[in-house]
């Protein structure tokens, strides 16, 4: 193997634990069709409104964005009491 090619690939080796040490923690995504099924509305409002497509200010849209971060902080605050009991165990 050639300077170049090692060097090459310790490069690599180096990229690739850097973003595994700099990766974040898993985000917890509420399927669209759960927010959906609770506000009422189609799954696709439900995505332009994650994506920034559709207003999250007013209308059903306000309703998708404080449902989103209602069930976020929700399955946040629940992964954190399971973790807890885990620990007592």
């Amino acid at each position: 193997m050639c300077r170049k090619e090692t060097l090459l690939q310790t490069q690599d080796m180096k990229n690739q634990n850097e973003m595994y040490q700099n990766k974040k923690k898993p985000e917890i995504n509420i399927p669209a069709s759960v927010t959906a099924d609770i506000v009422g509305c189609s799954e696709s409002l439900v995505k332009q409104v994650r994506t920034g497509d559709r207003n999250a200010t007013k209308g059903a849209g306000a309703k998708v964005a404080v449902v989103d971060d209602l069930l976020t902080i929700g399955t946040t605050a629940l992964i954190q009491h399971i973790k807890k009991v885990v620990k007592l165990g």
